[in-house]
């Protein structure tokens, strides 16, 4: 006989408030042996009557409450998510997810390997470490990671020396307010902070890194990007990477190639350009937030260096040089050329971007741009163009825009300098106004309206962060953008020629007075937005972080996804981490 559904449900709304009871009854010691044996057998048969969600779910199970009244069970004919989503859709579900998440999903099965593995290993973020090499070289031996190998970031940081005092301070001051350390704690840190430090002293003496790129890199088919950060303090992620009860801190980790000439192994990164070009790698990005003068003096900057040959085909170079002001008067001279050379290597270049200083060391004399790029000649493919510190004549860099004004799109100037005592920026502006369309750009920082490093007694510094009283609100920077982009004034505001514009900031310069340039750089970087390129942008090159952007023009962009990527079906599911953090 067939009891309905619904006498199904109140049996086993009423069981269950049986069993509660008792459960209370149990908790109280007030049940027998007998009583015991029916509850187990009440729980199975509940068990198969309900789906527990969670432990105080009553929610009735259908499909086995159909089995109870001797109904034909329908029998589950679920699909695997492969089996419903297009890989397309998988792709798309595997960019929301966090690194946590994306390594659990590509257990799931082969399909969800394949398309997890490419967002995880495309881009890999290598560590002075012995974990972090072994990752990559573990990496470098499966195909069906290494295929989607695309760019590696590099953080060559090693930590300093400290006595136990020095390091105690050091987590005090990073750390405040202190956490509650035990001296135990602080002594156990400590121990492993000397372990850690030793073991990368043993790596660098056998120029570890080294040995590891020359292996892994022929590996990647698809590798074309190389990125070196050493400025500055570490990521996040760097120090994330690290044993947490090491208490390992962003000011324990020395500036790498920022410290000096002599202090900077230029082998490292000569070691990667050498490992792609045997490997027939072609390079389309090269990024060093930290390249020391030592690199332009001890690399041979020559086309027939197997080294720099893989440099032929690249498309976007993004340099900052860091070296003291000492260091700078002594070398720059020298340094000039071989810059230049290194340039005319790239004859491809798409994007280039030269920072020659931080805002308190621009006293130093800037270089002149017509030694660096003059000899190129010109880049026929130049889309974007960011320099910092560069000094030039108007005639030189007029002529340079206008060689470009078929392909310059972006264009970013810092702290420039009109050399030869010579009026020109107005020009320039004129040029940029006039001759070419722009899509966006940005200027900022401390300009010079003529130079000569032999006279004491230079123009005053023209401030772009600066208010212009031609207008209502808008800085001096931001004016010359709008006129350069929309080809007209702020709203409301009168118009008037860009050599006016810049003839009234001249004469402001002049009425405020010599301002420091100490004082200069704390103001602009208080205003200005000199974080352009961080850690998040990496991938995208094309990305200056302009605040002027025509909206009324479509922007082209550049489909970088490789299309060419073979499928590779057979996965081992015992697979190493393939993260490399």
């Amino acid at each position: 006989m067939t009891v309905s559904i619904k006498n199904d449900i109140e049996w086993t709304n009423s069981e269950s408030n049986y069993m509660i009871d008792k459960k209370e009854q149990r908790n109280n010691g007030a049940m027998n042996q007998n009583e015991r044996e029916s509850e187990g057998f009440l729980y199975f048969a509940s068990s198969r009557a309900f789906t527990h969600t969670t432990k105080s779910s009553l929610l009735p199970n259908i499909r086995s409450i159909s089995s109870l009244t001797m109904a034909t069970p329908t029998p589950y004919t679920g699909k695997s998510i492969t089996d419903v989503l297009a890989t397309e859709l998988l792709v798309i579900v595997c960019e929301s997810l966090s690194r946590e998440d994306l390594t659990n999903f590509r257990l799931a099965n082969k399909v969800c390997a394949e398309v997890a593995s490419k967002n995880l290993v495309q881009d890999l973020h290598v560590m002075f470490t012995e974990k972090s090499f072994s990752n990559l070289l573990s990496i470098s031996k499966q195909p069906n990671l290494s295929k989607h190998v695309r760019s590696i970031l590099y953080e060559p940081r090693t930590l300093r020396e400290f006595c136990k005092n020095e390091y105690i301070n050091c987590i005090i001051e990073e750390l405040r307010p202190m956490p509650p350390f035990g001296e135990e704690d602080l002594d156990k840190g400590y121990e492993l902070y000397n372990h850690i430090r030793r073991r990368e002293v043993y790596l660098n003496a056998l120029n570890y890194d080294i040995v590891v790129f020359a292996q892994a890199v022929p590996k990647f088919p698809n590798f074309n990007k190389i990125i070196v950060d050493d400025a500055g303090l570490p990521s996040d992620q760097f120090i994330y990477s690290y044993n947490c009860k090491a208490y390992l801190c962003k000011g324990m980790f020395s500036l790498g190639s920022s410290q000096s000439y002599t202090a900077y192994n230029y082998g490292r990164l000569h070691a990667l350009f050498l490992a792609a070009s045997l490997a027939g790698v072609k390079l389309t990005t090269f990024r060093a937030t930290a390249l020391p003068l030592a690199f332009f003096s001890a690399t041979p900057m020559i086309s027939t260096d197997v080294a720099l040959s893989a440099l032929q085909h690249v498309q976007h170079i993004d340099i900052t040089i860091k070296v003291s002001l000492e260091e700078w008067q002594v070398r720059i001279n020298g340094i000039v050329p071989r810059l230049a050379q290194f340039l005319s290597l790239a004859s491809n270049l798409e994007s280039l971007r030269i920072d020659l200083g931080e805002p308190q060391e621009r006293s130093m004399i800037p270089i002149a741009l017509d030694a660096v790029i003059g000899s190129t000649g010109n880049f026929p493919k130049l889309r974007s163009l960011d320099l910092r510190h560069f000094s030039c004549t108007n005639a030189f860099f007029s002529e340079f825009l206008q060689k470009h004004a078929g392909t310059l799109e972006n264009l970013s100037l810092d702290t420039m300098t009109m050399a030869s005592n010579c009026a020109g920026w107005g020009n320039v502006f004129n040029t940029l106004e006039t001759g070419l369309k722009l899509k966006s750009c940005y200027f900022t920082g401390v300009w010079h309206e003529g130079w000569d490093s032999e006279e004491e007694n230079g123009t005053y510094p023209i401030k772009l962060s600066a208010s212009y009283t031609g207008t209502r609100s808008s800085s001096l920077g931001e004016v010359l953008q709008h006129r350069v982009i929309k080809k007209f004034m702020p709203a409301g505001d009168e118009w008037i020629t860009m050599d006016e514009i810049w003839a009234t900031a001249t004469r402001e310069s002049e009425e405020r007075g010599y301002e420091t340039y100490s004082d200069d750089s704390a103001e602009d970087i208080d205003s200005d937005d000199y974080g352009i390129y961080d850690y998040e942008d990496l991938s995208e090159v094309d990305d200056f972080g302009h605040y002027i952007h025509d909206e009324d023009q479509d922007e082209d962009e550049d489909d970088d996804d490789d299309n060419d990527e073979d499928d590779d079906e057979g996965r081992d599911d015992e697979d190493d981490q393939d993260s490399i953090d």
